[in-house]
């Protein structure tokens, strides 16, 4: 299990990077990297 996350959005030219606070076990397919990268989405919608 690694612990950094990094994304990015082509089209919108966008990236980001983090490093949970701690590593959930379960989260093996990123589903908090995929809440993260749907709000900051969100953010630049507004």
């Amino acid at each position: 299990l690694g612990g950094s996350i990094f994304q990015w959005h082509p089209e919108l030219e966008i990236g980001f990077a983090f490093v949970p606070t701690s590593l959930h076990i379960l989260d093996l397919v990123n589903e908090r990297g995929k809440v993260y990268q749907a709000e900051v989405l969100r953010c630049l919608s507004a």
